[in-house]
């Protein structure tokens, strides 16, 4: 009003600490980091000192932040040094397992690997456990609990492994976009009539594409087409190591030594989760040579191959080409075949044309053991139905290993099974019309696809 006398006037209560956290909430989901760290600023020249909350709702917007953010990797160090700060000093846990997740998340965009190392020893050792070892009391300390000279020297020795990782990836061709690059490893060649001077084969050029944690959620060996650079398709491979030596250091030893130098002996087996093939590419023998390649990287580098728990049959039966075994006592063995080959008309009634039908004595239809989508995307029916002539069998829901890993595992000779498969490789994945080549020697595709086990 003109009446400045009668203007009505709010007041409104200072901001308390929830009011606070409400808007750090929305900042995160928002993914606006740059107002999760103005308001944390606010909220300590109130006098409110942040607390665990207030510092992960900061970190969760700072990692959902894609763009490099001016200070996020310096903001990021302080929040984590304070919050151990806060740990020592209050005896409370700070540093949850989550917020490990989250500071690994933003390092790693950051390309602050050594940082990435360390953060990763901490989540370790508030699990109690370093590669086997118990840490969480030092060998020469009798109070437990506390970050120790010896618990810094691990995480150095573990960053070592994590730098000279990265190191080696760099020594590949980087191809594709800058935020999803992947790394080439080789080509292979397969000759379209099979003749030696055969120059116009088909090449699927192959590499691996990180993940931000590849120990937990696997890495991706991608497949392109040599002439298109179309992507052909990828495979999620999970890798673990198995009765695994301490890892020693040598007195003198830096970081920037090259781990490999200092790898413990071990088995190392590499598990195929699925694959993927471009819609358009199916039907053209792709799976057998994507197969064909995880199975030659494992035979270079010594490495045992197995799979995860298939559901998928078509998988199950590629794998089942290449000699693998069903080993979990649920799995269901099952009878792939032509669709021609089957007496069933409910085919006649899907909005889509089927190209395999599957039988089981242990399955019918419509039991929901597959989905409609699944069966659709495989070219597939569940038929009650035996085929004639009978089909091809295989075994879903189960996992699968091939006779030379279950040897190995056991501690039995499994050269003469090693050789088989590499016969398998070329007989099943080119089917004698190809090669495969390696753009590098086997000591470096061995620490650029399985060296990262070792950080």
């Amino acid at each position: 009003r003109s009446d400045k006398s009668t203007e009505i006037t709010y007041n409104f209560p200072n901001p308390d600490r929830m009011a606070y956290l409400t808007a750090l909430t929305g900042s995160s989901k928002c993914k606006a980091s740059h107002c999760s760290i103005e308001i944390m600023s606010r909220m300590t020249a109130r006098g409110i000192q942040p607390d665990k909350v207030v510092y992960n709702q900061v970190l969760q917007a700072l990692s959902n932040t894609n763009t490099q953010l001016n200070e996020r990797y310096q903001l990021t160090k302080q929040i984590w040094k304070e919050m151990e700060d806060m740990q020592q000093t209050t005896g409370k846990i700070m540093l949850s397992e989550n917020t490990c997740r989250t500071l690994i998340s933003i390092f790693s965009k950051e390309n602050q690997w050594e940082d990435v190392a360390l953060v990763r020893t901490r989540m370790n050792m508030h699990k109690g456990k370093v590669n086997g070892e118990d840490i969480t009391k030092d060998k020469n300390d009798d109070e437990g609990g506390k970050t120790s000279d010896g618990d810094e020297k691990r995480a150095i020795r573990i960053a070592s492994f994590t730098l000279g990782y990265h190191k080696d990836l760099e020594k590949l061709q980087k191809v594709g976009h800058v935020n999803k690059p992947w790394y080439k490893l080789g080509r292979v060649t397969i000759k379209q009539s099979g003749l030696e001077n055969d120059e116009d084969g088909f090449v699927v050029e192959f590499g691996i594409q990180t993940h931000r944690n590849p120990i937990e959620n696997g890495l991706s060996l991608v497949f392109y087409d040599g002439s298109t650079r179309k992507k052909l398709g990828f495979m999620l491979i999970r890798n673990e190591i198995e009765n695994q030596i301490q890892i020693s250091q040598e007195e003198g030893q830096t970081i920037n030594e090259p781990y490999q130098q200092r790898q413990p002996q071990s088995l190392i087996f590499s598990s195929i989760m699925g694959m993927f093939i471009d819609e358009d590419q199916r039907g053209k023998g792709l799976a057998s040579i994507i197969m064909g390649i995880w199975i030659q990287i494992c035979l270079n580098s010594n490495v045992f191959p197995r799979s995860e728990k298939i559901n998928k049959p078509l998988l199950s039966l590629v794998l089942s080409n290449f000699g693998f075994v069903p080993i979990s006592e649920g799995g269901i063995e099952v009878e792939i075949s032509p669709i021609a080959h089957v007496e069933d008309n409910t085919s006649k009634s899907l909005s889509w044309v089927p190209e395999f039908a599957l039988y089981s004595k242990s399955l019918s239809p419509m039991d929901g053991s597959f989905g409609e989508r699944e069966m659709r995307i495989q070219r597939m029916i569940v038929t009650r139905f035996p085929p004639n002539p009978r089909g091809r069998v295989t075994a879903v829901k189960t996992e699968f290993e091939h006779p030379m890993t279950q040897k190995a595992r056991n501690g039995l000779n499994f050269q003469k099974d090693k050789a088989e498969l590499g016969t398998l490789v070329e007989k099943v994945g080119w089917k004698d019309k190809g090669s495969i080549q390696f753009d590098v020697d086997d000591n470096l595709l061995c620490r650029t696809v399985f060296g990262y086990l070792y950080a």
